[in-house]
């Protein structure tokens, strides 16, 4: 028998100077992650540089009951 499947949705940003620095981000909501514009109104709250890469990563996890 298979659980519910979670999906665990973060925003990572990473810059190319002080040595790629990163940050991760947790709980945004799907409308935020969905809409480009809004994810560059995050970057410049956070006051990343120009050049900034941001990733959405997905992380799923399956439970699988026996």
């Amino acid at each position: 028998m298979k659980d519910t499947q979670s999906v665990k949705k973060d925003i990572v940003f990473t810059t190319k100077d002080k040595g790629g620095q990163e940050i991760r981000l947790s709980g945004l909501s799907n409308d935020v992650l969905s809409r480009p514009e809004q994810i560059k109104k995050v970057m410049e709250l956070l006051n990343l540089p120009e050049g900034a890469v941001a990733r959405i990563m997905h992380t799923t996890e399956d439970v699988i009951i026996r």
